[in-house]
């Protein structure tokens, strides 16, 4: 947030804190047969639950974990445009990938807000603003790819924000295999010649990020 004390966030990646066992009469545990609970644990419950609060403002609760900077650091493209174009495809083709439920998918649109000082006009500005960015990569549930959009400028941002994202997807495999060679062919030889885990790993990866949702 620019001028202020505190961040916007917009999030996939959720923690349930408090929740009512009690209330739960088919308790599905299945994802902690692979995942963590901020995988898909809250969404294979949700028939179970009757309502769900969502927490988007640090006076109510604050949960954070931190790590070193050397924990799986990630690279940035030295062009500054083409890197920040990259990311964006890269993030609305993974947001639509098997790796987020659609409760994540859901409430990704609810805006954060960690703050040290009080909220004021501009922090609507600035959420806006992100929310406007945001729709050009992906779409809420049950809008259509328009909603909101003012003007034929911004339709046409959206659409090819769009194009460039399914083109993402199709060549994906490819940008993979050049920048991990070695992994990859490790990964299918060992699967080729019939090693369960290899086999697993790669069926996993074409679920999750191979059929996306447009």
């Amino acid at each position: 947030m620019p001028g202020e004390n505190g961040i916007l966030l917009h999030s996939l990646s959720w923690a349930p804190v408090l929740i009512d066992y009690g209330a739960i009469e088919r308790h599905d545990s299945s994802t902690l047969n692979q995942w963590t609970l901020d995988g898909d644990y809250l969404y294979n419950n949700l028939e179970q639950i009757d309502r769900i609060h969502v927490v988007q403002d640090s006076d109510e609760m604050f949960l954070a974990s931190w790590g070193p900077l050397a924990d799986r650091p990630i690279s940035k493209h030295r062009i500054p445009f083409v890197g920040k174009l990259a990311a964006k495809v890269q993030f609305g083709s993974s947001f639509r990938s098997a790796f987020f439920d659609p409760f994540k998918r859901r409430i990704f649109f609810l805006p954060v807000r960690w703050h040290a000082q009080p909220l004021n006009t501009h922090w609507q500005q600035i959420e806006d603003h992100a929310m406007r960015e945001l729709l050009r990569y992906v779409t809420p549930p049950n809008e259509s790819l328009f909603t909101g959009a003012n003007g034929w400028v911004e339709k046409a941002r959206r659409i090819a924000a769009r194009v460039l994202t399914i083109l993402f997807v199709i060549l994906r495999p490819v940008f993979i295999v050049l920048y991990h060679p070695q992994a990859v062919w490790r990964r299918l030889r060992q699967a080729a010649c019939g090693d369960r885990d290899s086999i697993r790993r790669v069926f996993s990866y074409v679920r999750l990020f191979g059929f996306n949702r447009y």
